[in-house]
This record gives C-alpha cells, sequence and structure tokens, in this order.
C-alpha cells in the first residue's frame, strides 16, 4: 500500500469536505425548489396571482367535501364520486382559462368503504331473508359510526342473566365481534321497563351492565362508536371495536329485537354485499358505498406562478 504523508493527507481531508458540502449544497437546492414550488405563490409580485391560487385551493378543499358527504348520503359508487371531482374541475378550468391560467384538482386516493344499514324501525335486526344470525361484514380493520336504536318492546326478558350462555340461549339478541380467536358480545334484553345492555368481554365473564329507561317512543340508541346508550357513557362497549387486526361483526338472535342500526366499515362493498344485505337502501339492511380519507392534488398556473400542491387532506364530518 502507497504511504501518504503529511501534506497529501491535508489535501484529501480538504477534497472530501468540499465533496461534501458540495453535496449538502446540492440537497439544500433540491429540498429549496420542492419548498419553492408551494411558496412561488406568496412572492408573485402583483400578488393577484396568488391570492387566485390560493382560492383555487380552499375552494377545491370545500367543493370536494361536499361532493364526498353528497355521494355518502345518496350512497354513490366509488366511481360516481371520482366522475363528480372531475366534472367541478372541469368547470373551475373553464373559469380558469378566461384569466389566462390553467386549473386542476384530482383525487389521488380515497378509502373505499361501505355503509351497513337498516332505517326500517318496525324490521327484525336479521338479515335481508330473515335469518337471525348472520354476518354484516368480516375483514373489517376499522369501524366508526356504529349506532343501534332498539324497540325495548321488541326485546326479551331472559330466565337468566347469569352469564352469556344463558343469556343466549334466553334468546337475547346480541351484537358479536370477533377476530376469530376472541369474542365479544353486547346483549340487550328488558328487565322491569328498562333496556340493559350486557357485554361479555370474551375472557369469560360479563361486565358490569348499562342501564337505560327508554324515550318517549319507546326505544333506546346504543352508539358503540360514542361508547355510550342513551347518551350516558358505557366503557363496555369499548371493547366491540378494539382490535389490532382485522373483525367481523354479527347479529344473533336478530328475531327478537327491532329497530334501526348504522354503521361504516373500511371493507369495499363488493366484499360486503353478498346476499345478506340489499343495496341501493331501503327498510331492510342495506350495504352502500362510503368514500373517506380522500386526498386531492390541486395546480393552479399563470405565466408567472407556478402553484401544486400534493396529497392534500379532505376532512368529512359525520361518517
Amino acid at each position: 500500500m502507497a504511504n501518504v504523508n503529511g501534506g497529501e493527507r491535508g489535501q484529501l481531508v480538504l477534497l472530501t469536505a468540499v465533496a461534501i458540502a458540495a453535496l449538502l449544497v446540492l440537497v439544500a437546492v433540491l429540498l429549496s425548489s420542492l419548498v419553492y414550488t408551494e411558496n412561488v405563490a406568496t412572492r408573485d409580485d402583483s400578488g393577484a396571482d396568488a391570492r387566485a391560487a390560493q382560492l383555487h385551493r380552499i375552494a377545491a378543499i370545500d367543493a370536494v367535501e361536499g361532493l364526498t358527504e353528497r355521494a355518502n348520503r345518496d350512497g354513490t359508487s366509488y366511481e360516481a364520486f371520482r366522475e363528480s371531482v372531475a366534472a367541478w374541475e372541469s368547470q373551475q378550468a373553464q373559469h380558469a382559462a378566461t384569466t389566462g391560467a390553467s386549473a386542476t384538482v384530482t383525487v389521488r386516493s380515497t378509502t373505499n368503504g361501505t355503509r351497513i344499514g337498516q332505517t326500517n324501525a318496525s324490521y327484525t335486526l336479521t338479515n335481508a331473508s330473515g335469518v337471525g344470525s348472520w354476518t354484516l361484514v368480516s375483514g373489517a380493520t376499522a369501524v366508526e359510526g356504529w349506532t343501534l336504536t332498539v324497540n325495548e318492546s321488541s326485546l326479551v326478558t331472559p330466565t337468566s342473566t347469569a352469564n352469556a350462555t344463558t343469556l343466549a340461549e334466553s334468546g337475547a339478541f346480541h351484537v358479536v365481534a370477533t377476530n376469530g380467536t376472541v369474542t365479544r358480545q353486547a346483549f340487550l334484553y328488558r328487565e322491569s321497563g328498562d333496556v340493559v345492555l350486557h357485554v361479555d368481554s370474551g375472557a369469560g365473564a360479563l361486565e358490569p351492565p348499562c342501564v337505560a329507561t327508554p324515550d318517549g317512543n319507546g326505544t333506546v340508541t346504543v352508539d358503540i362508536s360514542a361508547r355510550t346508550v342513551e347518551s350516558t357513557d358505557c366503557a363496555a362497549l369499548g371493547l366491540l371495536d378494539s382490535w389490532s387486526g382485522s373483525f367481523a361483526i354479527a347479529h344473533s338472535n336478530g328475531e327478537n329485537a327491532t329497530g334501526t342500526y348504522s354503521l361504516v366499515v373500511d371493507r369495499p362493498i363488493d366484499e360486503v354485499d353478498d346476499g345478506d344485505v340489499t343495496t341501493g337502501g331501503g327498510g331492510t339492511p342495506f350495504a352502500a358505498p362510503h368514500t373517506a380519507d380522500v386526498r386531492i392534488d390541486v395546480t393552479y398556473t399563470t405565466a408567472d406562478l407556478r402553484y401544486r400542491v400534493w396529497n392534500v387532506p379532505v376532512e368529512e364530518d359525520a361518517p
């Protein structure tokens, strides 16, 4: 190996330092160019283009949020939702063109989920064919907006409330959630004019019951996502949607309860609609597309400005 004297070693160190410094400058330039792509709008001399770009971004977020809410309210297909965004973009592009600008809005990503529900309060909590024990969804990893309203008069009064087995054998309606290894159940039954909710944690014991008096319509609302029964805290409900992996949701003894329910899961509709539900709404159990987690790309370009914002989240208030 060749010997390197002190002077040559110093030159090598200097050259290495210069190379590293040049690399850092290059990285800084690249990062600055990325930041500038968005900030250039605020540095436009006239300010008019900058304001127009910002207004376009705000309008795009508001419009797509509204289109998302409408699509979910109407049960619009995933494809039709994207087409509605494209139609709005086309209108904005035409308007921008009159000022010599180019404006775009594109959907970058979404979560194609499904709303499962029932709106006929007099219908049992069975599937569309009247089967009392059935699976609403399997393979879900998230559920939100999960509510259930039952008619007190439709529920059974169990002969025994000692444990989950006796409750099930007494015909008490219950919601079942399972990951295939652990099964948790929420039983609803009548007792002295009240509605009692009893959760089986899957560990062999019932959690303390949550009791509610029916409202003026004779109903009790259970908000599983909010962990409440008639707006009163019921912490045990958190066991039903607290899973680290995928899980399934089912109804059991659904013939012994009437009411309505709604929940949104992160599974596409073609993986949920298996004959237990109908599509297109209606009083009996239904499934409808639900679009969530929408992110968009927004651009606005003029002769003096190039404005780009990527992966912008669009919030929707209600599931």
